[in-house]
């Protein structure tokens, strides 16, 4: 083929039609006895010594191709995780890890790591960035595992830590830090934990976290429409610091882990509303002298 190229058929094809001129018609093909190509339409036999390699191609084949865009293989196409999100991702894996050891020794336990993971990694989460020192180690399942059992009030025998391979010394010590952290996890009040987890996780200063939480118990701990009490530390977290400077806003609480992100500005309205409310009643009462 090439530029003196002409078509045999009768009446000729034009080369752009010509199976034998581009590999979009079909393109030539080979016989294999005597080793040359020639057109399946008209017979003739192309000099391919002479014709060079991109002679049997479409030019505009390439150009469809080429949109200056990078190609990127759909296995390079990598989730980008936040630095929280991967931490949960980590420990998450660690306590299935663990409930599948688990199962055929202890089912009961088990069964309740599966069934509370969020209430247990939020809990985890919540001493890391709160900085307890007994919970400040990479190994994550021992701090797993001691969270697990405060919470079911469980203890393990030695040879069930063997089989998990945990050190027993390592989940007793952190044991102990939680029993005098928390005396008693029936007398611990889910709003004032969730606004430290909260402030910790925007690493607010101490003294902020303190504040915001003493506003809500001044407050009368308001009621708001949204049940969930992550939430609602994330919204009371944003009314109480966004004026501050500190950087607070929206998109960052809804990032953090267990906060819906729905439910997020309808707990910011329903407080509002509830303040506006209370604002207007001490406006209404008239202030005498006696």
């Amino acid at each position: 083929m090439g530029v003196d190229f002409s078509c045999l058929k009768e009446p000729p094809l034009s080369p752009n039609k010509c199976p034998g001129s581009s590999f979009t018609q079909g393109g030539p093909q080979l016989d294999n006895e005597i080793g040359e190509w020639y057109c399946p339409t008209c017979g003739v036999v192309f000099d391919t010594d002479e014709a060079t390699e991109d002679e049997f191609f479409d030019d505009d084949e390439d150009e469809a191709f080429d949109n200056d865009e990078e190609f990127v293989a759909e296995g390079d196409r990598l989730i980008r995780q936040t630095p929280e999100e991967k931490a949960r991702v980590d420990r998450y894996n660690a306590l299935n890890s663990l409930s599948a050891d688990l199962g055929p020794i202890n089912l009961r336990l088990s069964m309740y790591m599966e069934a509370n993971a969020t209430m247990i990694i939020d809990s985890l989460r919540e001493l890391e960035l709160g900085g307890e020192p007994a919970f400040a180690g990479r190994i994550l399942k021992p701090k797993v595992l001691a969270v697990a059992l405060f919470m079911t009030k469980r203890r393990l025998d030695a040879e069930t830590y063997r089989v998990l391979k945990v050190n027993q010394r390592t989940v007793d010590t952190m044991l102990r830090a939680l029993t005098l952290l928390r005396p008693s996890a029936d007398d611990s009040d889910p709003m004032s934990e969730n606004i430290r987890f909260v402030g910790n996780t925007l690493n607010l200063p101490v003294g902020i976290i303190t504040v915001v939480t003493e506003q809500y118990e001044e407050a009368g701990r308001p009621p708001n429409r949204e049940t969930d009490w992550r939430t609602r530390a994330a919204a009371w977290v944003y009314l109480m610091t966004k004026d501050l400077g500190l950087g607070v806003t929206k998109s960052k609480l809804k990032s953090i882990g267990g906060v819906k992100k729905n439910a997020f500005d309808r707990a910011v309205e329903s407080y509002e509303s509830i303040m506006a409310n209370r604002n207007k009643d001490d406006e209404g009462v008239e202030l005498t002298d006696d």
